[in-house]
């Protein structure tokens, strides 16, 4: 006796059935596309102005940096 598994010689057989959806095309609206170009500019423009307010974009002058050092 031996450990060995053998398989019983015979035919192996695999399907696949692949399924080709064609996709719709959704029209938009002109309105809905102006309107969410702008609603992500003012959101944008708020974040940075946020950002600004609380001051992200300041810039330390040399004399600054030298004195805290």
């Amino acid at each position: 006796e031996t450990n060995l598994i053998t398989l019983r010689t015979g035919i192996l057989r695999g399907e696949s059935v692949l399924e080709v959806l064609k996709g719709r095309a959704i029209p938009i609206s002109l309105w809905i596309l102006i309107g969410s170009i702008i609603g992500g500019l003012l959101l944008l423009a708020l974040i940075i102005f946020i950002l600004w307010k609380l001051g992200f974009f300041a810039r330390k002058h040399r004399e600054d940096e030298n004195n805290e050092d």
